[in-house]
């Protein structure tokens, strides 16, 4: 399980809550505050990767350490009820990617007038093997956004199915957007950005593969 933090407080949270699973944290503070917690396995860089960076760095050291793996991918801010990990990993299959939450209506996703499907990346678990195929994030996406949603786009491509699992988790939301990026005209250029970057990698997959 890969969790890139900022926040120590958050990092012991997710660590009291996960278990009977292998936890990787992606340490994005300049300063190592998550890793001179001394939790295991701790990932840190001295730099903020940002999460689609984080998560590639996490998931290239499962792979090294645990080899065949299910990779689940969360963020810091989510609050995790009874049970949530077992309901999670158990509907991940070859060809599966599975989610907390599948976005069918967001028109951020539209391209040439399709609205593309995505799991959001607040929580989401992959075989590994669909991982190596449809991997890593790409990291041009910076601190993050869009990053899920091309990765489901290149999965779904392939003919891999997206699927919405009901976990007991609350993603609070909206943490990057205040502790980042301060005011909504720098998070605005990002988003665009980002987009960008979204609808020209789709285009060259060539939109009727999706429909």
């Amino acid at each position: 399980m890969i969790v890139p933090t900022m926040s120590p407080s958050m990092a012991l949270a997710v660590a009291d809550k996960v278990v009977g699973a292998n936890l990787i944290l992606v340490d994005n503070t300049e300063t190592g505050e998550v890793f001179h917690l001394g939790l295991p396995t701790t990932l840190w860089q001295g730099q903020n990767l940002g999460y689609p960076a984080g998560c590639n760095l996490g998931a290239k050291h499962a792979k090294e350490i645990f080899g065949s793996a299910t990779l689940v991918f969360m963020n810091d801010d989510v609050l995790l009820g009874d049970g949530w990990l077992e309901t999670l990993v158990r509907e991940v299959d070859s060809g599966v990617v599975v989610g907390a939450r599948l976005v069918e209506d967001n028109y951020a996703t539209e391209v040439d007038g399709w609205i593309l499907p995505y799991l959001e990346g607040y929580l989401w678990a992959v075989d590994i093997g669909d991982w190596l195929a449809y991997g890593p994030l790409d990291e041009r996406m910076g601190i993050g956004y869009f990053e899920e949603a091309l990765f489901c786009a290149k999965a779904m491509n392939d003919g891999a199915v997206l699927k919405q699992v009901d976990v007991p988790v609350i993603h609070l939301g909206g943490q990057t957007s205040r502790n980042v990026f301060g005011d909504y005209s720098k998070l605005h250029a990002h988003l665009n950005k980002n987009r960008t970057i979204y609808l020209e990698e789709v285009r060259k997959m060539g939109i009727s593969n999706f429909l």
